[in-house]
């Protein structure tokens, strides 16, 4: 047996083994061509952006000015419609026919009321302060002998305006120009009103001739007679109609070119309570009286009031209903 390869050197042993070579994986190289051809797209992009602006500004300049229009069917656009002169009153019908489509509402009857639209905390304070000045307004103009309608507030950041109608109770003062007369007692109260408001306020004051033409003040005149000791309903009630019927009621002669603009078709007068005078009949204590009539067909429109005060025998109440009718 060959026993020297067994007993060689150990590096002799390993001398005769084959090592194997790593070989080095090494990144690959950008060719140049790619390098290139970025340049070239980065270019071109370039180039397409100068283009687009160079034509958005030849764009530009070759949009004309627009033209002053003179006339009013010029400046209004093509969408809307214009009616011609001969087509203006079909029109306006067809408005109105489609307003009163969807509501019950006839526009012409409507009027203006005293009405308070409110939307902070303060809604009780503000109305209590214009009952206050109701009552101010009401006592002043008591003594300049004149009875006032209920008032109607127009406030602004700027001042305030009350609208009221008046009718004048002394037939001597009512020959006479009423502002001429109380031109000083009206500035007066204008400028305590302007203190109560803490704003200027102007007095738009308009006169009535005849009683029937307000509520308020018909409600009025007739509380303040029934405060009287002589006075009873049937007397109050004879005393108005015999100065006032020949004026107001049951007019036949229906012109279109009167004064004014409406006429009364009926009041109805309506007392709870009893007065100073008349007899005292147990478990009747309200009374009626009605002259012509309030019916809807006869009456376009329909005014209430009512009043209430006090004396020795209780509580009464004067309501009254006045039907008017348009020409």
């Amino acid at each position: 047996m060959n026993t020297n390869k067994s007993f060689l050197p150990i590096n002799n042993q390993y001398s005769s083994i084959d090592l194997v070579k790593k070989t080095p994986i090494l990144k690959k190289r950008i060719e140049k061509t790619t390098i290139l051809e970025i340049g070239k797209y980065a270019r071109e992009l370039n180039q397409s952006k100068e283009n687009m602006i160079l034509e958005s500004k030849k764009l530009i300049q070759e949009i004309k000015e627009p033209q002053k229009k003179s006339s009013y069917f010029d400046q209004v656009d093509m969408l809307t419609f214009v009616p011609q002169k001969g087509q203006e009153k079909p029109v306006k019908t067809e408005i109105q026919k489609y307003l009163k489509s969807f509501t019950t509402l006839d526009i012409e009857l409507a009027q203006n009321k005293n009405t308070l639209y409110e939307f902070n905390s303060k809604t009780l304070n503000s109305k209590i302060l214009h009952k206050n000045v109701y009552k101010i307004l009401e006592y002043s103009f008591f003594e300049m002998s004149s009875v006032i309608s209920t008032p109607n507030y127009y406030v602004s950041p700027k001042n305030v305006v009350i609208n009221l109608f008046y009718f004048v109770i002394n037939k001597k003062i009512n020959k006479v120009n009423f502002l001429e007369l109380n031109l000083n007692k009206l500035q007066d109260l204008s400028l305590k009103l302007s203190k109560y408001f803490k704003k200027p306020v102007q007095l738009e004051l308009t006169q009535l001739y005849s009683v029937s033409h307000n509520t308020q003040i018909l409600v009025n005149i007739l509380g303040k007679l029934g405060l009287s000791r002589r006075n009873s309903f049937s007397r109050i009630i004879g005393r108005f109609f015999k100065y006032q019927s020949n004026k107001i009621f049951f007019r036949s002669n229906q012109n279109k070119y009167s004064k004014f603009a409406t006429i009364l078709t009926g009041v109805n007068i309506h007392l709870g309570g009893r007065l100073m005078k008349g007899k005292i009949v147990p478990r009747r204590t309200v009374k009626k009286i009605q002259y012509g009539s309030l019916a809807r067909i006869k009456a376009n429109y329909i005014s209430t009031a009512r009043l209430t005060q006090k004396n020795k025998r209780g509580s009464f109440s004067f309501t009254v209903s006045i039907g008017h009718k348009f020409f």
